[in-house]
């Protein structure tokens, strides 16, 4: 899994990822609150270090359902 800036940080070009890592990996490109891809939240109480804490461990409680049997790797691209 990338995890790569924080609120207000730009989108990285995953063209690396893609040609190295995608053929022998499951790369999941995570976007934290008010970065990236996400929507841009209105509700700015809503971007704290606990409340993405709480995001990124939904979605690693998400991989680790879809693949019981695998390790995860995190990478902070930053």
């Amino acid at each position: 899994m990338t995890l790569y800036g924080g609120p207000g940080a730009f989108n990285v070009d995953h063209e690396f990822y893609r040609n190295v890592f995608e053929k022998d990996y499951l790369v999941v490109y995570f976007d934290q609150r008010g970065s990236g891809k996400s929507d841009k939240w209105k509700d700015k109480t809503m971007l704290t270090t606990d409340q993405f804490v709480k995001d990124l461990d939904r979605v690693v409680d998400h991989i680790k359902s879809k693949y019981p049997n695998k390790k995860i790797n995190i990478n902070d691209l930053f």
